[in-house]
């Protein structure tokens, strides 16, 4: 970062107080140095935020793509089947219901019914 050219800056006491305990922290000698060092680190911490915010968004995404949402009272009701048809995994259970509705040729007046209300 350093250009070559300098410019003189005021600064108060106790900030180049700060400055100067940071030197030893950075491993610098100058203080333009640790200004340097500090700019530095703001950018890189800059870059680790994009970074978590960009795995959120990706993390969201897959969640929209991959997870079903159907709340705490129908996923017990569903681990229940799950276990009483000793089905290993949840989208087996999934699967199994899919094949049973494509491979049924009718459905029962009250599942006709249940249905109605769901829409």
């Amino acid at each position: 970062m350093s250009s070559g050219e300098t410019t003189h800056m005021r600064l108060p006491v106790e900030l180049k107080s700060e400055l100067e305990k940071l030197q030893q922290r950075f491993y610098v000698r100058k203080t333009y140095d640790v200004i340097e060092s500090l700019l530095k680190s703001m950018h890189s911490f800059d870059r680790y935020r994009e970074e978590v915010r960009a795995e959120r968004e990706r993390e969201k995404e897959r969640e929209k793509r991959e997870l079903l949402d159907v709340g705490e009272d129908v996923k017990q009701l569903f681990s229940e089947k799950k276990a009483e048809l000793q089905i290993s995994s949840d989208a087996d259970l999934i699967l199994f219901l899919l094949k049973h509705y494509d491979s049924s040729e009718s459905i029962s007046k009250e599942t006709a019914e249940f249905l109605r209300k769901l829409k």
